[in-house]
């Protein structure tokens, strides 16, 4: 029996290597602007949208590898621009693992409208009519258009840890189950405005979360049932044709 093969790519085989199983990329969590890559790969599925699993037989091609394509989805990258921060959204991206970083294809980018101008100091995407879409820098040899610290990344850190380490480290169903905590402000909402204590109570003893509910100034509804004393600024609507008929004290 023959397997038909889908081959819908093929990505950078110099950033897909299985030694970076047991070391972690300085670029791992980046986005870099790669020309030798035909689609967007990602290795981070927390940063996916609109994800939906891999019909079959769809593979990428790195270098002697067919590396099975896991799920597609829209990945947000944020972008310094020149007037401040800003986000380029990405179609289809495919998701994989273990790549030692995510890669942006320059190819679907050229199909969209924009060009990498590497002028002189120039380092930018920019657009058809020129105008600036991100600015880009160049860090471990790679043009990077969003930078992401290893650190920030609990698996970046226990994978320089030894084995028992990670091991003990681990999140397992016998260790006891983390605080939750929920959007005071809706329920406080949901539940027709009690006040912050009963809405505490509430969630420690019905739903198991911790709610701090807004203050009763904070709630403009509450702060304007529970008002005591209100000054009327409305004008008398009578009509005063004659003088001293009313007489204001000030």
């Amino acid at each position: 029996m023959t397997i038909e093969k889908t081959i819908k790519g093929e990505a950078n085989a110099a950033l897909y290597d299985s030694s970076f199983a047991t070391s972690t990329h300085p670029l791992k969590l980046s986005a870099i602007l790669d020309s030798g890559t035909t689609i967007h790969v990602y290795n981070n599925l927390s940063r996916f949208y609109n994800f939906r699993k891999v019909p079959r037989h769809h593979y990428l091609i790195a270098s002697n590898h067919e590396v099975p394509i896991l799920g597609y989805g829209d990945v947000d990258i944020n972008t310094i621009r020149p007037n401040g921060k800003g986000v380029l959204r990405l179609k289809n991206v495919t998701f994989y693992t273990n790549f030692a970083t995510n890669l942006v294809s320059f190819r679907l980018l050229r199909k969209k409208g924009y060009y990498w101008n590497n002028k002189g100091d120039n380092n930018f995407l920019v657009r058809r009519d020129d105008s600036v879409m991100c600015k880009m820098q160049e860090i471990h040899g790679q043009q990077v258009i969003e930078y992401v610290s290893p650190q920030s990344c609990n698996v970046a850190i226990t994978s320089r840890l030894p084995y028992r380490q990670r091991r003990k480290s681990r999140v397992t169903t016998r260790c006891p189950r983390s605080d939750s905590k929920g959007d005071a402000r809706l329920w406080h909402l949901r539940m027709g405005h009690p006040g912050p204590l009963s809405l505490h109570h509430l969630g420690i003893n019905a739903m198991g979360v911790k709610l701090r509910g807004p203050k009763t100034t904070e709630c403009q509804h509450c702060s304007q049932a529970k008002i005591k004393r209100q000054i009327s600024r409305a004008l008398p609507d009578r009509v005063i044709d004659k003088p001293f008929i009313e007489l204001h004290i000030d």
